[in-house]
């Protein structure tokens, strides 16, 4: 909506309306800015205000053309590529639309006549131009969140009515207002007590949700499905076929066939897909015999229709061409396919009777079904209507674009009804259908690995250039630019973090594996990887035969054999080498046979604690004791000797000589509030030495 004032001086803003823009922090900057800044922060209506003197021709709103510039408000160059939304007269660009404005019809102290443009963006289009030029601001902010078209209205007149307060004098045109696509109908929601209690946990009555619902302000009805079902049907006898036509803009005047199942639906409480194909399969199938009254009857005419235009799908956000026989589903489910194609739909009202209106119709009529020509093919038939208890239906306010499907209003009725009152029960897991084979193969690979002593990580996806195949537009990290093309990068800074802890942990081998997925230029798949990384000479001697037989036994226990590939891995500062084998998981589990039982992972129970921040300290003692003593009893004197600052004990050798044995153990200190010093492990190991050796030991 546009509308021109004319004799306005850019007087300072009145007192009163610049402590309102102080008080919710916003500058003051002249009355014809100060009136758009203040509908923006009252109501939520981003306007802006341009010079009327400054512009060239008509004002309108169009598609950038690629190389076209502008200098917005604060001084940024832009350049536009052909994608962006702008408003322009008939010289260039004024404003990016929905985000920012621009220099060329600036309103500044020498303005004498303003246009004021209060309009309503997609959000898609404006966040995608915000990020494009990097430029957020209150009014971008909005419109990407989504706010409703009427605002736009309610805007402008608020805006006129301060100008009139402010200057009296000012003359107003008539307004300017171009809506493509006016919603006439209120948009619609239907929920059931026993849908809010099965998605909450709850055990909500009607007269808890009844009390909830007058709470929202939301005008709503309590309905009986089938009833509403069938008598909105019969109500619309006699309306206009439109091809395409609208449930939002164009009923209940007018309606093609499968519209008229989408706005009977909703009437009675059930949100249901807009396409015929798509209700198809959304609906549940029935036999024959089993149909009822308000039941659906869906069938290939194969009559041919002109097929020119499209509809907007509120779902997907653009156009959807029309078709006049569709074989796969567009919103509900993609891709799903019916060989035989669908192209009309009707509703059976009993007597062997449907309501149904299309292209051979004309308008919405009831016929006998043996009669149709429409229904002389074959014929399938569909429920909706599943349960004939009452629904509510809400009438959803034009702002609250946030109450859109069923599980968002009992979101809703949650938080208003307190989730703290909502008692926390387990749910009832029923199994239905096969075993993903996927899930089934990851898991048994995981408890296969785990029983033998491995951990699984998790490392980051993103990669370094010269690690990946496939870059982002749109990087999370700058450094990280692309997608790993395999796990090997990220299992390795794994094993030099693991290997760091090792004398922490007493790991005499750092052993992990990873399951994920990685991205190459020919697709992407998941990756397992399996590394194994000896911390003595003993274990670094038999490390690559120990594991070539933990793969030979894992894809035993799969059922099935590989051609293995060990790679070795080196670590800085380490003299042994270890061991790495990565797999495509994908590719096995093709040839692996559907799942016939349910198997998961082990309880494992808490056997997580937190680690320090702060750095641990390793110190060795070995000790000559007699031959009756045993490790356990040397244990416990150190552990007892130590204290608390010792996290880790471990026999690492032992060796006869003569009438004793001598032990020989790494002690692990670290500390949960600090870095330990030297001194301070120092002085405990000099205890230890003390305490042992008054009892006969020899500390070597």
């Amino acid at each position: 909506i546009a509308v021109r004032a004319e004799n306005v001086p850019t007087l300072p803003s009145p007192q009163w309306l610049r402590k309102k823009l102080e008080s919710i922090g916003a500058r003051s900057i002249n009355t014809l800015v100060d009136i758009t800044n203040f509908v923006l922060f009252d109501i939520g209506q981003p306007m802006h205000a341009f010079d009327a003197s400054k512009v060239k021709g008509t004002l309108s709103i169009r598609r950038s053309r690629a190389g076209e510039k502008m200098t917005t408000l604060d001084a940024k160059e832009l350049t536009f590529d052909g994608s962006e939304l702008v408003i322009a007269d008939d010289e260039g660009v004024l404003a990016l639309a929905g985000v920012k404005g621009g220099k060329g019809a600036e309103v500044d102290a020498n303005t004498t006549s303003v246009i004021f443009e209060s309009a309503n963006f997609q959000p898609t289009i404006t966040r995608k131009t915000s990020t494009k030029h990097g430029i957020k601001t209150d009014a971008s902010k909005r419109f990407e969140n989504g706010i409703t078209s009427n605002f736009a209205e309610e805007g402008m007149k608020l805006a006129l009515s301060l100008l009139s307060q402010i200057i009296p004098e000012a003359k107003v045109s008539a307004p300017a207002d171009r809506y493509p696509l006016p919603e006439k109908w209120t948009y619609r929601v239907g929920v059931g007590v026993e849908e809010v209690n099965k998605l909450l946990g709850s055990k909500m009555i009607d007269a808890d949700i009844e009390n909830i619902l007058k709470r929202t302000g939301i005008s709503f009805a309590q309905v009986e499905p089938r009833k509403i079902f069938l008598e909105k049907a019969r109500s619309v006898l006699g309306a206009e076929y439109s091809r395409g036509a609208s449930v939002l803009r164009d009923a209940p005047n007018l309606f093609d066939c499968s519209s008229l199942v989408s706005w009977v639906s909703v009437e009675a409480g059930y949100s249901i897909p807009r396409i015929a194909i798509d209700q198809f399969f959304f609906a549940r199938s029935l036999v024959k015999e089993e149909i009822l009254p308000g039941d659906l009857i869906f069938t290939n005419t194969h009559e041919v229709v002109h097929t020119e235009g499209s509809h907007y799908s509120q779902v997907l956000q653009k156009e959807i061409p029309e078709e006049a026989i569709r074989t796969k589903t567009v919103e509900y489910m993609p891709g799903k396919e019916f060989s035989q194609g669908i192209d009309h739909v009707g509703i059976f009202v009993g007597n062997g009777e449907v309501i149904h209106v299309g292209f051979g119709t004309k308008k919405v009529i009831k016929e006998k079904l043996s009669e149709s020509p429409q229904f002389k093919n074959e014929c399938f038939y569909r429920r909706v209507i599943e349960e004939e208890a009452s629904r509510y239906v809400l009438s959803i306010p034009p702002e609250r674009l946030d109450l859109r499907l069923k599980e968002d209003v009992i979101e809703e009725i949650g938080r208003l009804y307190g989730y703290e009152k909502i008692e926390a029960v387990l749910p009832l897991m029923q199994r239905k259908g096969s075993e993903h084979k996927r899930l089934f193969y990851g898991n048994k690979v995981r408890k296969f690995l785990i029983e033998n002593g491995f951990s699984e990580v998790y490392t980051s996806s993103f990669a370094l250039p010269g690690e990946g195949e496939v870059e982002l537009q749109n990087p999370v990290a700058k450094d990280k630019p692309f997608m790993r093309k395999s796990l090997a990068v990220g299992m390795k800074l794994s094993l030099q973090s693991n290997n760091y802890y090792a004398p922490l942990l007493g790991l005499h081998d750092v052993k992990i594996f990873e399951i994920g997925n990685v991205f190459t230029s020919s697709g992407e798949y998941q990756s397992i990887g399996i590394a194994l990384f000896p911390k003595s000479k003993i274990s670094a001697e038999t490390a690559e035969d120990r594991f070539k037989v933990l793969l030979a036994n894992l894809f035993s226990s799969l059922g099935t054999s590989e051609a293995v590939i060990i790679s070795s891995v080196s670590l800085a500062g380490e003299k042994y080498q270890g061991v790495y084998f990565e797999m495509n998981f994908d590719r096995i589990i093709e040839k692996l046979p559907l799942p016939e039982g349910r198997e998961t992972l082990p309880r494992l129970g808490n056997i997580y604690r937190p680690l320090s921040t702060y750095p641990f300290v390793v110190r060795d003692i070995a000790l000559f004791t007699p031959k009756d003593v045993s490790s356990e009893e040397i244990e416990e004197v150190i552990s007892e000797t130590a204290g608390v600052l010792l996290v880790r004990l471990d026999l690492f050798d032992t060796f006869k000589k003569g009438e004793q044995i001598s032990f020989a153990f790494h002690l692990a200190f670290q500390s949960m509030e600090k870095t330990l010093s030297d001194g301070e492990v120092n002085d405990i190991m000099k205890r230890v030495g003390e305490v042992t050796s008054s009892r006969g030991w020899v500390v070597r």
